[in-house]
């Protein structure tokens, strides 16, 4: 999955993290390569959010996430956001 295919705020969100934490960059790259190839999410270590099914989290490490937003059968990956920003979107609910 080539970055131009990326939403512009899942660009931003990259951009800021390969300053910080290059090897999360990595992980999501290979996580979103792998599900582009029909891996399923669980096996990557995926987890689908109760309130909002059609979201998938990562754990990039202790204070990162990687929500990707499940269409159909296509991957779009939506936000790489703290665990606190995390919590913020959870409550939101819809």
């Amino acid at each position: 999955m080539e970055q131009k295919y990326f939403p512009s705020n899942f660009r931003k969100d990259l951009k800021q993290l390969s300053a910080q934490m290059p090897s999360y960059v990595a992980k999501c790259h290979h996580i979103l390569a792998e599900l582009s190839l029909g891996r399923h999410y669980a096996d990557l270590g995926g987890k689908a959010l109760r309130c909002r099914p059609d979201y998938v989290r990562f754990k990039l490490g202790q204070r990162y996430r990687l929500l990707v937003h499940k269409n159909g059968i296509n991957w779009k990956p939506f936000s790489v956001i703290s665990h606190e920003r995390y919590n913020a979107f959870l409550k939101r609910r819809g």
